[in-house]
C-alpha cells in the first residue's frame, strides 16, 4: 500500500482510541504499519 487512511486503521482497530504509523512497500519489500493502543502507551519517536 502506498496510503493508508484514518478510517482503515480505525477499522482495523475497531475504534479511534489508537495511535499509528507505517513504512510503505518499496519494490519487492514489504511495508510494515504499527498501531497502538492511546490509552495505554504513547508515541516517543519515530523514525520511518
Amino acid at each position: 500500500m502506498e496510503a493508508i487512511s484514518e478510517a482503515f486503521v480505525f477499522s482495523l482497530w475497531g475504534s479511534s482510541e489508537c495511535g499509528w504509523t507505517y513504512l510503505p512497500a518499496i519494490g519487492n519489500s514489504g511495508g510494515i504499519m504499527s498501531i497502538w493502543s492511546k490509552l495505554k502507551a504513547s508515541l516517543v519517536f519515530t523514525f520511518i
